[in-house]
């Protein structure tokens, strides 16, 4: 297979490794990191920047670039939502010199980490507001048995709060229950159900899911609505394979319930409430489905393997139908939830932050690519000393590039990936997606250094998901040919997400 950048050259995903790539990949494996596109990823992403600028040596064209996927991250011991899930270290593409490191694991940004091998799934964040939907529908109005099967790992089993898996369970009328899955804060599992959207029957497991932090685990919920003694029966059970399964705990049996309401409110995963406002989940889901029999095909499939960035960045439609949704709330801190198709690194746009003072030698002239999306008005993206060669956002959030003086990129794009270019020299020029551009004076001024999610001065920290940057050596910006080929290379890396 090949993928042609648009400037003559086409790469060839075969045809052995680049020794600059293989070197890449030994040092962030003898550090002790990890680049989970393996080695093949790696090799790609040497190949494809190299063949944009036809130089065999990456560090003539290149003077740091970072991509947690392709080019690798160490993990960080973390605190809180990012315990055994942080970045305390990107590896630059040119040498260990430029690598951007983060000692304190209270600062260290979330890093949520996709292998080669493993399928997308859905990150929630455990904070109100981020959450998957998808409306009421006739395949998710279940009356009769019902069974759940989830895929899911999480970084504590013992949430301060009970957390919801899924729920239909609240209309925009009020209070109309249906039924509702939660994880216990003492690591027990909970099915609620209604038969007249207004009762509620109680069912927790009489044991707790014990694993270690970020184990993944099948769980199983049954409801047995009508169980031949005029109640109904629930069971829970536990997988590592989704084939053989162990109950946890007793039966649970309640006495003169023998169905479901076939209530109207939407469908959520990882809260409940309409706007998502309850008991959310802070867990990875990789699949979630609900049959509407013990052991029958699913009627509804959460599936983030169908996710496609290509189509869309906010839904997908799942092969039994159903459109998710996903959705981020408007809180301007704290971490998103969001559908991981490759390793991405998060700012909370409190304290977070990843960078090297030292990486870069001073220069007045070279071109900036970053793919992200932010959710924060008055906060930095990136930085170098000196709150020199910053991007940025203002008042009314729309993105900024600053030098001696500063230009525009246009409107403000919340909450969706985009790549943002920025020609830093005499005539500097600012594009999303490689698309328009403002120009202006982006020369006279200079400065060292990497700062990520935040400026020089440790301030002002962005709330931003980053999945590329790349800083070019500085002889001279970048033409059109060369912004386009890289706009094309960065896409590829990114799923074609924009």
């Amino acid at each position: 297979m090949r993928i042609r950048l648009g400037i003559g050259v086409d790469v060839w995903r075969s045809g052995g490794i680049d020794p600059e790539a293989q070197a890449h990949y030994n040092r962030v494996i003898a550090d002790g990191g990890i680049i989970p596109s393996g080695i093949s990823g790696c090799n790609l992403w040497f190949k494809l920047v190299k063949a944009v600028y036809g130089v065999t040596n990456i560090a003539t064209a290149i003077s740091a670039g970072y991509d947690p996927h392709y080019l690798g991250c160490k993990i960080g011991a973390g605190s809180g939502t990012t315990l055994g899930q942080a970045a305390t270290k990107l590896y630059s593409c040119s040498d260990a010199s430029g690598d951007l490191v983060q000692a304190t694991a209270a600062s260290m940004p979330l890093l949520l980490v996709k292998y080669a091998s493993d399928t997308n799934y859905w990150f929630g964040s455990g904070i109100i507001g981020n959450y998957c939907s998808t409306p009421n529908a006739a395949a998710n109005q279940i009356t009769g048995n019902i069974e759940f099967i989830v895929d899911i790992s999480t970084s504590t089993w013992t949430p301060s709060v009970q957390s919801t898996i899924v729920g239909k369970w609240k209309d925009s009328g009020g209070s109309v229950y249906s039924y509702l899955l939660r994880i216990m804060a003492d690591g027990s599992l909970r099915m609620l159900t209604s038969s007249s959207g207004v009762d509620v029957v109680d069912s927790q497991s009489t044991a707790s899911v014990s694993l270690a932090t970020n184990s993944k685990v099948y769980l199983k919920f049954v409801r047995q609505v009508n169980n031949g003694s005029g109640g109904n029966s629930t069971f829970f059970y536990t997988s590592t394979d989704r084939i053989n399964w162990t109950q946890l705990g007793s039966t649970i049996i309640n006495v003169g319930i023998t169905s479901i309401f076939a209530g109207t409110a939407p469908l959520q995963i990882g809260a409940n409430d309409t706007s998502g406002a309850l008991n959310p989940l802070n867990a990875k889901i990789f699949r979630l489905t609900i049959a509407n029999s013990i052991g029958g095909t699913p009627v509804v499939d959460f599936n983030p393997a169908s996710y496609s960035a290509a189509t869309s960045q906010t839904q997908w439609t799942s092969t039994t139908g159903e459109v998710w949704t996903i959705n981020t709330g408007t809180p301007t801190t704290g971490y998103k939830g969001v559908l991981v198709d490759r390793t991405i690194v998060q700012s909370d746009g409190v304290d977070d932050s990843i960078y090297n003072a030292t990486a870069i030698t001073t220069k007045t002239s070279f071109t900036k690519y970053s793919a992200q999306k932010y959710w924060k008005n008055n906060a930095y993206f990136y930085s170098n000393s000196s709150l020199s060669f910053l991007a940025y956002t203002n008042g009314p959030g729309i993105p900024r590039m600053s030098a001696s003086t500063e230009v525009v990129y246009g409107t403000n794009t919340y909450n969706t990936l985009q790549m943002f270019t920025a020609n830093l020299g005499v005539s500097g020029l600012t594009l999303v997606n490689n698309l328009g551009g403002n120009s202006g004076d982006l020369s006279g001024t200079s400065g060292t250094g990497i700062y990520l999610f935040v400026g020089s001065t440790l301030a002002s920290f962005m709330n931003s998901q980053m999945s590329c940057y790349i800083e070019t050596i500085g002889a001279q910006v970048d033409n059109s040919i060369q912004r386009t080929a890289m706009y094309n290379a960065i896409k590829s890396f990114n799923n074609s997400a924009f």
